[in-house]
This record gives structure tokens, C-alpha cells and sequence, in this order.
């Protein structure tokens, strides 16, 4: 939704970004409004989740299991995710919160630079992390769609939660990649 936030931290308060990531979020948002007359509507914006089975890690693990995995780009861009434990918690708060209603960020309250992401998620897995995946690279491969979900700075700020009294079981990076992989 927020597209490329750089080094400001989004929260539901601010606007939408731009490119077709976003403008898609947004009209799905928009589709929302006609609910709004007379129902409470929650509007849920996610960032990647963390999980022991596919996702995001799905597709990263055998990667860094084979010593393949790095930073994509420079890795300075800030990466906000969610573990999967949380984000269920998290909507489940939304849905019994009556004073919750309009968008959510379902995002941890930690956001990293995706370098450090990589590091830590190498030492998870007793790799190292030293293959750096150039910006140019990802955009040859994943065209606009690299370049507006992996290239990008998302730090995802979840203040409606927060504020909210939602406590996370997992609210920093180790802690839950420690839950995706086990001790």
C-alpha cells in the first residue's frame, strides 16, 4: 500500500504510495468503502509473512540452505514483516476490538534493513550471507514487481495495533525467526 517509504515510517495514517503495487491495495481498499454503511470495516495491509511452511522463507530457505543468499541490492532498504503466529493474533485482536475499524498494519514492531534480515536469517541456518543480489539483477528477473516489492524501503509501522494493547509474541527479527526454524 505505502509503496517505497525510504527512511519514514509509515502508519495507517499515511497516504498511499505510487505504482501498481500500490494502486492495486488501494482500489481493493477502495471496493471496501460500499461496507462501510452500517458495518464496522477493517482493512487489513500485510507485510510478508513469516512462516515455517511457503511464503516468502519458502522460497528464500533452500537459497540460503545452498549458500546462495544475500542482500538484493544494497540492503539498506528497510524490510517489515510479520510472523504468521502474529499475524493470525493480530487479526483475530482486530475482529474482537470493536474500537478497531478502517486500515491495520499487520506488521511486526521491529522493521530491519534487509541486509540485517539476511544476516540473521543466514545464522538461522548456520549459512553465511555473503552473495549480494545487484538491484539490477532483480529487476532483469522480476521486472516491476522487484523493483516495487523487493527494491523498495517498506518500514511498516503497525500503530493501530500498538496502540490498541495488541502484544506480540514475536516483536524482533531473531525471536521470530527462532519460531519459523526452532531452537
Amino acid at each position: 500500500y505505502y509503496g517505497d517509504t525510504g527512511e519514514t515510517a509509515a502508519t495507517e495514517d499515511s497516504p498511499a504510495g505510487e505504482g501498481f503495487v500500490a494502486d492495486l491495495a488501494s482500489d481493493w481498499e477502495g471496493a471496501t468503502a460500499a461496507a462501510e454503511d452500517g458495518a464496522r470495516v477493517v482493512r487489513l495491509r500485510t507485510t510478508p509473512v513469516l512462516s515455517r511452511r511457503g511464503g516468502l522463507l519458502g522460497r528464500l530457505r533452500p537459497l540460503y540452505r545452498l549458500g546462495l543468499g544475500g542482500p538484493i541490492g544494497d540492503g539498506q532498504q528497510f524490510f517489515s514483516w510479520i510472523s504468521l503466529a502474529d499475524a493470525v493474533s493480530a487479526i483475530r485482536h482486530a475482529l474482537d476490538t470493536p474500537e478497531i475499524s478502517g486500515p491495520v498494519n499487520l506488521s511486526a514492531p521491529q522493521q530491519v534493513r534487509y541486509g540485517d534480515f539476511s544476516d540473521q536469517l543466514a545464522r538461522r541456518l548456520h549459512r553465511r550471507s555473503l552473495l549480494r543480489v545487484p538491484a539490477g539483477v532483480a529487476r532483469a528477473v522480476g521486472g516491476e514487481l522487484a523493483e516495487e516489492l523487493i527494491l523498495v524501503s517498506s518500514r511498516v509501522e503497525p500503530e493501530v495495533l500498538t496502540d490498541s494493547g495488541f502484544v506480540f509474541a514475536h516483536p524482533i527479527l531473531p525471536a521470530a525467526l527462532e519460531y519459523v526454524h526452532g531452537k
